[in-house]
């Protein structure tokens, strides 16, 4: 089983990096970030997504869906927008992950309409599903098009599950 590591161990090998000039890249700020916010220390978070701003690190977008997701969670709509904001502010765009954080928080707290146009900017940027297309084809309404979305991905599990139960049987 091993020794579980805590918060010393991860900042006794940031520290090992440092004084070996090893400069930590995205990659391993991103895997701090993500940590960070998955441990629920979002302050810490925060300070850390600030530094890396300020001493001109690139961010990126999956850094920010890292933090989108997090206050998303949180219920914190406010921040999450300013960070999706933020992001065409940076030159950045957001990815179908984004929106879909994004699109999902807004429904959580019944911001329907926020919602709703937010998935229709999905669509005028080009970020739809296969079924998206085949209902607007079809000229279905977007409750319409929620409503297959939903049924396609659940066929999927369905279809997946016993594939792989098919699998053990065999």
């Amino acid at each position: 089983m091993g020794l579980k590591p805590n918060n010393g161990t991860f900042n006794t090998m940031l520290q090992c990096l440092f004084r070996s000039n090893i400069i930590p890249d995205s990659q391993t700020y991103g895997t701090l970030l993500d940590g960070l916010c998955k441990n629920r220390h979002i302050p810490k978070a925060l300070s850390l997504f600030h530094m890396m701003e300020s001493n001109g690190l690139d961010l990126n977008v999956v850094m920010y869906n890292i933090l989108i997701d997090t206050f998303c969670k949180d219920k914190k709509l406010d921040t999450t927008r300013a960070l999706f904001n933020d992001l065409s502010f940076k030159g950045l765009h957001p990815n179908v992950k984004t929106y879909n954080m994004m699109i999902q928080g807004l429904c959580e707290e019944i911001l329907l309409h926020e919602a709703k146009e937010l998935k229709l900017m999905t669509r005028a940027k080009g970020h739809v599903s296969v079924i998206t297309k085949v209902a607007s084809a079809r000229e279905l309404s977007l409750p319409a098009t929620d409503a297959l979305d939903h049924h396609a991905a659940t066929e999927f599990k369905q279809s997946k599950k016993r594939s792989i139960e098919a699998i053990y049987q065999e």
